[in-house]
């Protein structure tokens, strides 16, 4: 099996990596399957399972199957390992593709064995956005609890603001990672950052996301 893991850049440059590779490998398009997720829910383990029976077909119109997963960082740890299953046991004619801009979301077992294509920095924010940002996370951990919950519900006063947030808050603290300061701290918020874009993704209330950030620590 070919399997390619494929991070950074936008969501569109990832997707043209994808239709790239598939066409030179040429990959017909009734031999490829994708798995992608639903609005507000994770992929699990019954997703995956539909999913991979697909890649122990033989193809109809080329030399390969495909298997393509959007948002791969949305698949529950239970449909990571039956993902796993399937790199360890590969098809002969199967190409597997994730696509992702949270590998870190991703079990190591699975990064292990893909190749990884970084398609770099994905330049969606500008560097006043990501320093306006970071300045709130500041105010947030040195704010009393009261303020804390002032600010919270100005940021998350429904599901879609506060996805938004929490995906510039990343890229605000991955941007701070690279200054090398606080790096213990700011490596603890990033982890905290990422459970919270995962249970927002699981439809979680969005204030009680936030308040486990914040008010928890």
């Amino acid at each position: 099996m070919h399997a390619f893991l494929i991070i950074g850049g936008t969501l569109e440059k990832r997707k043209e990596w994808v239709s790239k590779t598939l066409n030179e490998m040429h990959v017909s398009s009734f031999d490829c399957v994708k798995l992608a997720h639903e609005e507000g829910k994770q992929m699990g383990v019954t997703d995956v399972r539909s999913f991979t029976k697909h890649l122990t077909l033989i193809p109809t119109q080329g030399k390969f199957l495909a298997g393509i997963i959007e948002d791969a960082h949305l698949l529950t740890t239970e449909a990571q390992n039956a993902i796993l299953k399937t790199l360890e046991e590969p098809g002969p004619k199967a190409i597997l593709l994730l696509e992702t801009i949270n590998p870190e979301l991703l079990l190591p077992t699975i990064t292990s064995r893909c190749q990884v294509i970084s398609l770099g920095t994905a330049e969606q924010y500008t560097s006043d956005d990501l320093f306006q940002c970071f300045k709130t996370l500041e105010q947030l951990r040195e704010a009393g609890i009261g303020e804390r919950i002032k600010m919270i519900d100005t940021i998350a006063p429904d599901r879609d603001t506060a996805k938004t947030w929490i995906e510039l808050a990343l890229a605000a603290t991955r941007q701070s990672l690279l200054s090398l300061t606080n790096l213990k701290q700011t490596t603890s918020l990033l982890r905290r950052l990422l459970l919270a874009q995962k249970q927002l993704a699981a439809n979680v209330t969005p204030k009680l996301v936030l308040d486990s950030i914040f008010l928890d620590t």
